[in-house]
């Protein structure tokens, strides 16, 4: 590797998993561009990660310990400030990088000069790592009003130019969900945003607990705080581009809602979707699903898993 080669921090929040962290720390050791250092920060666990970090002996881990349970985006943003390189990425501890990540994301920054953010590809695997769906990225370049309509950066993909997150900001520790999804919006107006087509992320869709579970969470508390700090965003591009912000917003939620079985809130904000942008087919989609009722709806989920199932198999 060049000696000139720039610094990149990869930035670990952990909590609670030593066993999936250990996994996520070897996936980076075993990067093919070596100029890294690893920033694991424990949020105060009371199952601490400082063991399991140990049994790593090299010079590039940095480990940090909160002295209370702050929660992940507090963790980010210790990791931020604690990081020494000129490039931060970002790994959740239950996910795990292909060792060329970084090599092929810093290659694109060098031939591609107003590219300050860089994300890639995903494999989505269970618990035997059977791969369950891949994604491919398709927005680049400014790609701002593609980001308010649509999460589709997983946070264990990107890389960032540390200049672009001085000039947008740390993340916002007042959010308590989409904290990742609405500090992509804002880098993503600092920069052009490119992606390196290849799965190099794998995301662990297992039986273990993830945080965005708690729709409970995210329609009282969480869906207010996001919609009032992006929808100003919206607004910059006019207002009808406001209401299909508004629209693809609630739509989100009513997914949430689907997903998790509440399926009069489904039907809610799958209605106010259409209501403020009746163009999009996939509302009427999701809400016919909402109106079969719980047992309709694991039988199209179950018809759906067999299918894939059969047409990987």
């Amino acid at each position: 590797m060049s000696p000139d080669a720039p610094l990149v921090s990869v930035i670990i929040p952990t909590y609670n998993r030593p066993e999936f962290l250990r996994r996520a720390v070897e996936s980076v050791l075993e990067q093919t561009y070596e100029n890294i250092e690893v920033v694991i920060v424990d949020d105060c666990p009371s199952n601490s990660a400082e063991s399991a970090v140990d049994e790593f002996s090299d010079s590039r881990i940095k480990y940090i310990q909160h002295e209370t349970n702050r929660g992940v985006c507090v963790a980010r943003n210790t990791g931020i400030i604690e990081a020494d390189g000129e490039y931060l990425c970002f790994l959740d501890d239950d996910d795990e990088w292909m060792e060329q990540k970084l090599e092929l994301q810093m290659k694109l920054l060098k031939q591609r000069s107003d590219v300050g953010f860089v994300y890639t590809g995903t494999q989505r695997v269970g618990d035997s790592k059977e791969i369950l769906s891949v994604t491919k990225p398709r927005e680049d370049g400014d790609i701002t009003k593609e980001l308010l309509l649509g999460d589709f950066i997983p946070f264990s993909t990107i890389l960032v130019e540390r200049q672009v997150i001085q000039n947008a900001g740390m993340l916002d520790q007042n959010l308590t969900n989409w904290e990742d999804w609405e500090w992509c919006i804002r880098l993503s107006k600092h920069t052009k945003v490119g992606y390196v087509e290849h799965p190099l992320v794998l995301i662990h869709k297992g039986s273990h607990d993830k945080r965005s579970d708690n729709f409970q969470q995210k329609r009282d508390v969480g869906f207010e705080k996001f919609t009032d700090k992006v929808q100003p965003i919206a607004a910059e591009h006019g207002s009808w581009f406001e209401r299909k912000f508004l629209a693809h917003d609630n739509y989100r939620l009513g997914y949430a809602a689907l997903s998790n079985g509440y399926h009069s809130d489904a039907k809610t904000h799958l209605l106010l979707a259409i209501k403020l942008w009746p163009f999009a087919i996939q509302f009427y989609v999701y809400l016919s699903l909402a109106l079969l009722g719980k047992q309709g709806y694991n039988r199209v989920r179950l018809a759906k898993r067999w299918l894939v199932d059969r047409l990987n198999g």
